[in-house]
């Protein structure tokens, strides 16, 4: 039995629905994965097979890209208006049976309207979508498989692979605006600031010597002072000291359970010792970032987490797209942070420092 179907345009997505069906196949079993152009047999009634998948299927993934909508046959009439264009008989077929449908947008598609479609497919529209980016492909990927491994009748594999340490920071979001908090910071400062590691990382592939660690301030080098973190945030928490960690790991485990790590607070700007840094806002142990360099040659937003001293952070560099990966590790006093800004994309790493204003 198809346990997940996948319905798409060859012209429209067929890339993303192969490397969908790929990823499925190592998710789930492999049997349970319907893909037209590999499960058709040779000489089989290709409309009799994709109504009997359909039928026995758990859920339809029906992937939407640009062209989805308004793609066109030979006659130059719209293909979904044919009542027997497979993609219709597909997702028709599905909505009639009571199957699950995942509207699935790829290639940055939006969700058709539903005045936009036929009648037959209207139901479509109101069913919940699902974004695939090429930028986060992996984190959307896990995220649709989530919901997937819920629907009964799917089986997911194990993975073998252990737990994290610490919970994964997702990727930095496409660029949607900034958002109303940035907005109001942009205006206090008049140019937000971010590491100049980042900057010269975007402007030169080669690695950099890691930057050297100055007690020094340099806010005045901005345009205006930096402000104080939002009042909304909580003061930070009493320093963590070396004997209360000691203590906590020669504790048994359940004194270790009932005696979690202090959350640090992190929120605020923070300054390199170029004069460049970046604006923090914190809602308990989640993290949203905005950035720019000293120059203003460079913006940045992203998402992070706390946990303890550490601190995580994905910052996308909003002209390329390009992620930073950031790992730190807040000074006892909280007036400091330290780590390593490492990019994917070149492969290169360099250490900071910046210091809290």
């Amino acid at each position: 039995m198809a346990g997940i179907f996948l319905s798409y345009r060859r012209d429209d997505s067929g890339g993303h629905a192969g490397r969908l069906a790929d990823d499925l196949k190592q998710a789930f079993a492999s049997d349970q994965v319907w893909r037209d152009i590999e499960a058709i047999e040779a000489g089989a009634d290709f409309v009799d097979s994709i109504g009997k998948a359909v039928g026995s299927c758990n859920v339809l993934l029906a992937m939407i890209g640009p062209r989805w909508l308004d793609a066109k046959n030979s006659a130059g009439n719209r293909r979904l208006d044919d009542a027997s264009d497979f993609v219709r008989l597909e997702i028709a077929t599905a909505l009639e049976r009571g199957v699950r449908v995942i509207p699935v947008l790829v290639a940055g598609a939006d969700m058709p309207a539903e005045a936009a479609l036929p009648e037959v497919l209207r139901p479509l529209a109101r069913r919940q979508a699902h974004e695939l980016s090429d930028k986060r492909w992996d984190y959307d990927v896990s995220q649709l498989f989530g919901a997937l491994e819920k629907i009964p009748g799917l089986s997911r594999r194990q993975s073998p692979s252990p737990q994290p340490a610490m919970a994964p920071v997702p990727p930095a979001p496409k660029d949607q605006g900034m958002p109303g908090w940035a907005k109001g910071t942009i205006g206090v400062i008049g140019a937000i600031a971010v590491l100049a590691v980042i900057g010269n990382m975007m402007d030169n592939p080669e690695p950099q010597p890691a930057v050297e660690d100055s007690p020094a301030r340099v806010a005045e080098q901005m345009q205006q002072p930096a402000p104080a973190p939002v009042a909304a945030q909580p003061a930070p928490p009493a320093p963590v000291t070396e004997a209360a960690v000691v203590s906590n790991v020669a504790a048994p485990p359940a004194a270790r359970l009932a005696q979690p790590p202090t959350l640090a607070n992190v929120a605020g700007t923070w300054i390199s010792p170029e004069g460049d840094g970046l604006y923090i806002e914190q809602h308990g142990g989640q993290l949203a970032i905005v950035a720019a360099d000293a120059a203003q040659e460079h913006g940045f937003m992203g998402q992070g987490a706390v946990q303890g001293r550490q601190v995580q952070m994905v910052l996308m560099h909003l002209a390329t797209g390009l992620n930073m990966e950031i790992r730190a590790t807040l000074s006892e006093d909280g007036r400091r942070m330290q780590g390593t800004a490492h990019m994917p994309a070149t492969g290169t790493s360099e250490n900071f420092a910046l210091t809290r204003q």
